[in-house]
């Protein structure tokens, strides 16, 4: 039997498809909502984020089947899952809203945040009315307002314990201890640029610590915005991504920008192979992805992935990828192609390529189980 330890949505369809990275096939395409575009993981189960329906799809692992569709009263944008609080928290795609899901009660627990359907954004980042939702504890989680430009704190009982505005909206945060740090997108059209936030939360309270403006130096600001920040495994860099097509290294206790790498357009999320110290580095609007030796942060290869030519704003590479070490294998996705590539990290070349659909599919985000 197939061993099945990935999941792709096809955002212009109804489907998911479930794959054998191993056997190196689609095992099964399952039916779900309109546009499913991450495809999350929580307890046993897959949900397709349909962006394009008020439901959270949920799909057995063990089946490769949807067991049921959880109602929603706003678009999912992406979910979190914790385990000890037994929840699912679905950020909003056309309101600024958070409901908290139980997947086992198919049930909406709680709703937090602005009821009122998205009309406009001011900043960068597409209009999605929410960033992507965190965890705090097992009872407090992040709402990211993008179109207030707020950071909030609630409880799962629903009560708003805290409320500050950041520089520009926020994409999404991740935490190191007890300090966080967020990707404020930037807004082109005011010439604001994208920048670091970092904050804490001490006793209920969100307190700012810092926020570093990316150099706008060699480029116009015009052309900015910020998409993703990820944690260097020496944890104190990180790398931040910015889509006129420059990877910025920056010093997370000094808040300092110490590189710039020219990368691709659309530069966004970066994986990181410990063992060859490499990062590779998604440019969501260009042919190829970019390697870096991540010991002396600089660009050393770039590695072409598709031929096609970006037309009506859809992404070229999507932001789904694997590093996998014990293999030598990196996993990303043509998405315009349809196709999951991989890549030999030890040759920096195309191994294989897997067409989801021969009749054409845009794939642009998914999972590989853990």
């Amino acid at each position: 039997m197939a061993n099945v330890d990935a999941f792709f949505g096809d955002y212009e369809g109804e489907r998911v498809f479930a794959v054998d990275t191993n056997g190196w096939s689609v095992v099964q395409e399952i039916p779900t909502a309109r546009g499913p575009y991450p495809v999350d993981q929580a307890d046993g189960h897959v949900l397709p984020i349909t962006r394009k329906e008020q439901v959270l799809p949920v799909i057995d692992i063990g089946t490769l089947s949807e067991t049921k569709r959880i109602k929603l009263s706003h678009t999912p944008r992406s979910t979190a899952f914790h385990a000890s609080a037994g929840y699912v928290l679905v950020g909003g795609g056309n309101k600024a809203m958070t409901s908290i899901v139980s997947i086992t009660q198919n049930s909406v627990f709680k709703e937090v945040g602005d009821d009122r359907e998205i009309t406009h954004r001011q900043d960068f980042g597409g209009t999605l009315a929410s960033g992507h939702p965190a965890w705090v504890t097992q009872s407090t989680f992040l709402l990211l307002d993008r179109v207030s430009r707020t950071l909030a704190l609630y409880n799962t009982e629903g009560k708003r314990l805290h409320e500050i505005h950041t520089p520009t909206s926020l994409h999404h945060v991740f935490h190191i201890d007890s300090t966080w740090y967020g990707c404020c997108e930037g807004n082109p059209n005011s010439h604001v640029p994208p920048s670091l936030f970092r904050f804490e939360i001490q006793a209920d309270k969100i307190v700012v610590t810092g926020n570093s403006w990316l150099p706008t130096i060699g480029y116009s600001v015009t052309t900015m915005g910020g998409h993703h920040i990820d944690l260097h495994p020496n944890r104190t860099h990180i790398y931040f991504g910015s889509t006129e097509g420059r990877l910025f290294v920056i010093n997370r206790h000094t808040l300092k920008t110490e590189k710039v790498l020219y990368t691709g357009l659309g530069t966004g999320h970066t994986g990181f192979s410990k063992k060859r110290n490499l990062a590779f580095v998604i440019n969501h609007d260009d042919t190829f992805i970019s390697v870096i030796d991540t010991r002396s942060h600089e660009l050393i290869d770039h590695v072409e992935v598709t031929e096609s030519i970006r037309t009506n704003e859809k992404k070229l590479i999507g932001h789904t990828f694997k590093v996998d070490d014990e293999k030598g294998k990196y996993y990303c996705l043509a998405s315009l192609d349809g196709k999951l590539i991989e890549i030999d990290m030890d040759r920096l070349s195309i191994t294989q390529c897997l067409t989801f659909d021969q009749n054409g599919s845009y794939t642009l985000q998914g999972c590989f189980i853990t």
